[in-house]
């Protein structure tokens, strides 16, 4: 599969896939949708998928994957949606994905994600943001209240925020 390096589009979503996904996938750079939702596939999310410099849409939503979400994701410069919700993603956010300027939709909800939503995100311009059913707290500045009160479509107020403290687990309520 890594040989379609022409290959714009890829859309498997609902195939009863399973196993991981191939990190092969990093060797089409001309992709810029990529959707592998609904599947069964597991493992972490390849880090070699940061190289899909096109990619402006990634769906790998209700799989089983885990692990950490890969920093290299951050070097997806047109990617416009990013949804990762019901899967067993686990960490922190990376703050790189702060960097992705033109990212509108942003789904991590459902996962066993921890930590605060790291401040790198004040850059976006959200038209959706996702991240209930996991541990994350936000910074408790009024300059992170007016960006999360400034997204459409969040479930982000029923967020906790991040006491000075909250390394070792101890946060306040939003």
């Amino acid at each position: 599969m890594g040989n379609l390096t022409n290959l714009w589009g890829l859309d498997l979503r609902s195939n009863d896939l399973s196993g991981p996904i191939p990190f092969e996938l990093g060797n089409l750079t001309r992709l810029e949708t990529l959707d592998l939702s609904d599947n069964n596939l597991s493992g972490p999310i390849p880090p070699a998928l940061g190289s899909l410099a096109s990619l402006e849409w990634l769906r790998l939503k209700n799989n089983i994957l885990s692990g950490p979400i890969p920093s290299e994701l951050g070097r997806l410069a047109n990617l416009e949606t990013l949804r990762v919700e019901k899967n067993i993603l686990s960490g922190r956010i990376p703050s790189e994905l702060g960097s992705l300027t033109n990212l509108r939709h942003l789904d991590f909800a459902t996962n066993i994600l921890s930590g605060p939503i790291p401040s790198s995100f004040l850059q976006l311009r959200l038209s959706l943001l996702r991240l209930g059913s996991n541990s994350l707290c936000v910074p408790g500045t009024t300059e992170f209240a007016a960006w999360l009160h400034g997204i459409p479509n969040s479930d982000a107020g029923g967020l906790r925020v991040c006491t000075s403290t909250a390394a070792r687990g101890s946060i306040g309520v939003y």
